[in-house]
Parts: structure tokens; sequence; C-alpha cells
């Protein structure tokens, strides 16, 4: 969120609409490291631009971006999670799936769009 904590961030959405989280990065490994960030509504993939996927830090390198995130499918208290991985330090399960370096889950919620009072709109007869 604004504060630089898992906190006030968005979690009420509107289905086709965007919201925005800012992530930050910050290398404390005393090297140069190159990681990957994969964002994820409920295990389906959401599209990052590409300077947002692969991330280059040197030593003691802070990154910080406001990442817009568009769901694509609505449902309660679904987990929006932020993966990141070292890509110099990969570590990957039997079955090929790698574990990520560091993560983070929000819970959101995404809604069909209603009207102000709840009401459908008029239509003509």
């Amino acid at each position: 969120g604004p504060e630089g904590k898992a906190d006030n961030y968005p979690t009420e959405y509107i289905l086709g609409e965007s919201g925005t989280v800012i992530v930050g990065i910050v290398n404390h490994e005393q090297k140069p490291v190159n990681y990957t960030m994969e964002v994820k509504l409920e295990n389906t993939s959401l599209p990052l631009p590409p300077d947002q996927q692969h991330i280059s830090l040197g030593n003691n390198e802070t990154w910080e971006k406001a990442v817009i995130i568009t769901p694509p499918f609505e449902g309660k208290n679904m987990i929006l999670a932020f993966s990141l991985y070292n890509e110099d330090e990969k570590e990957v399960l039997e079955e090929g799936t790698c574990l990520p370096y560091r993560d983070l889950n929000l819970w959101i919620n995404v809604s069909q769009n209603t009207s102000e009072n709840g009401s459908t709109p008029l239509t003509e007869i």
C-alpha cells in the first residue's frame, strides 16, 4: 500500500476495472540479483509489462512501482498472489515448479458493476 506495508491496498474491485497496488522490492543479497515477478488471481496469471516481470537490482537497490491489476473474473475473498523469483538461485521442485524466493498474498473481492442505488437500469418497453 501507500505506506510501504501490505495494508491500505484496494480490496474491492469492479469486474473490468483496474486498481493499483504499490509493490516494493529491496535487494539485501550483497550482490546484484535478477528477479522475476508473477501476479496471480486464484492461480490465474495476470499480465504484467516486461519491466515489471523482469527486475534487475544491484546490492541495496530498491525497486518500487505501481502495479495495475485488472481482475478478469468475479469472486469473494480471492487470493491475489505476488511471487518473486530469484533467477540466479531458483529452487525447482521435482514436478518442475519453482518455489518463490518471496511471496505476498492479498485478499480481494471482485463484483459486477452495479448502479448507485442497486436497481437495474430501465429498458424501453
